[in-house]
């Protein structure tokens, strides 16, 4: 009976510690799309607000006139 008993009690902990790292692991990829986000948001308003125009073939930059 005793020995029933510690199983079950190891067994809520493990549940327990996977639910944690899963919590943690949502906040990380969270946390990388935030960063991601707003890298691309100021890289876009800076070209925005620069004007700056990609050929068609995307070799050569060329300013909008």
């Amino acid at each position: 009976m005793n020995t029933e008993l510690l199983l079950k009690i190891k067994i809520k902990r493990i549940e327990k510690t996977n639910y944690m790292s899963k919590k943690n692991s949502y906040i990380g990829i969270s946390f990388i799309i935030l960063i991601f986000g707003i890298y691309v948001v100021r890289n876009l308003d800076d070209r925005i607000s620069n004007e700056a125009i990609i050929d068609n073939n995307r070799l050569n930059k060329t300013q909008k006139k």
